[in-house]
């Protein structure tokens, strides 16, 4: 556990993942759920082989068995073609789940990609994550890095 002046709060705890920072987020893996909340009402989850997502300015996404349902207020189109899925919206996000690895690329300067074990992110603010094997890892523009190594936090 780690806290530092911008009020930033890491924790593994077995399975569970949480953070809380200043600006109000906080995310967890419970089990098989993942949930995010954030100060602009974002909240995700998976729950079993569903997908979850509700936001502020009018987005729901679900996989309920092999259907994928999603409703946004602006612009939004999403298809699944085999193994990839794909969504362009119109403030210029483009996602991509080809193989074991999801991309995401949106004007606001956001990548998110899961390659294997490795979970990749990298944001317009500097902010880089990545999970190796069991060592987790972080760094920002605000000089904040965090591992996780073995059962070390």
């Amino acid at each position: 556990m780690k806290k530092g002046g911008f009020h930033y709060q890491s924790g593994v705890i077995g399975n569970e993942n949480q953070e809380k920072r200043g600006f109000h987020y906080q995310s967890g893996v419970i089990g098989n759920e993942n949930r995010e909340k954030r100060k602009f009402d974002y909240q995700s989850g998976v729950i079993g082989n569903e997908i979850l997502e509700k936001r502020k300015f009018d987005y729901q996404s679900g996989v309920i068995g092999n259907e994928i349902l999603e409703k946004r207020g602006f612009h939004y189109e999403s298809g699944v073609i085999g193994n990839e899925n794909r969504e362009k919206r119109g403030f210029h996000y483009q996602s991509g789940v080809i193989g074991n690895e999801n991309q995401e690329i949106r004007k606001f300067d956001y990548q998110s990609g899961v390659i294997g074990n490795e979970i990749l992110e990298k944001r317009g603010f500097h902010y880089q994550s990545e999970v190796i094997g069991n060592e987790n890892q972080e760094i920002r523009k605000f000089h904040y890095q965090s591992g996780v190594i073995g059962n070390e936090n």
